[in-house]
C-alpha cells in the first residue's frame, strides 16, 4: 500500500462518524507518523471530493444544541479549539450576536419567579453562558437588589 492509501485509508476512519476540519484531519494524520506531504496531498484529495470541508463542518458544528447553548465567544473558542479556520470562524458568528438578555430574563421570571428561587436562576443563568457581573445585574432586576445583611444570613 502506498503511503497516500495509508494516508487516506486513515483519513477514513476519522471520518467515518463525524465531520472534521482540514487542520484537525492533518493534525491527526501527522501524529500517525504520516510525513507532512503526504497528509496534504491527502488532504488535497479529500477537499477535491467534498469529503473534506471546512464550511460545511462549521455549519454542522453551530447547528448542534450544544454550540447553541453557548455565547458568542464561547462558540468562537470552542470552534477555534476544533481546528475551524479563524476567518470562517469570524465570518459565521458575525450575525450572531450574544444572548437575548429579554428572552432570558423573561425566562427567569416566568420560571423562576419566588424570591426564594434566586439561586436556581443563578444557576441557570450560569449553564446559558452568562458573565457573573450580567447574572447578579439580571437577578438584581428580577428579584430586586439583594441586601448584604440577608444574603449572608445571621
Amino acid at each position: 500500500m502506498t503511503p497516500l492509501a495509508q494516508a487516506l485509508k486513515d483519513a477514513e476512519r476519522l471520518l467515518a462518524h463525524r465531520d472534521r476540519f482540514e487542520s484537525d484531519v492533518a493534525g491527526r494524520l501527522e501524529a500517525k507518523g504520516h510525513p507532512s506531504e503526504v497528509v496534504g496531498e491527502a488532504v488535497a484529495w479529500l477537499r477535491e471530493r467534498r469529503l473534506l470541508d471546512d464550511r460545511r463542518t462549521l455549519q454542522a458544528h453551530l447547528a448542534s444544541p450544544a454550540m447553541q447553548r453557548r455565547d458568542t465567544e464561547a462558540a468562537r473558542a470552542r470552534l477555534l479549539a476544533l481546528g475551524a479556520p479563524e476567518s470562517l470562524v469570524d465570518e459565521a458568528l458575525g450575525h450572531r450576536g450574544g444572548h437575548d438578555l429579554d428572552a432570558l430574563e423573561e425566562t427567569v421570571r416566568t420560571k423562576y419567579g419566588k424570591p426564594t428561587d434566586r439561586a436556581r436562576a443563578a444557576r441557570f443563568l450560569a449553564r446559558a453562558g452568562l458573565e457573573t457581573d450580567t447574572i447578579g445585574a439580571m437577578l438584581d432586576c428580577v428579584f430586586g437588589e439583594e441586601d448584604a445583611w440577608t444574603s449572608s444570613g445571621p
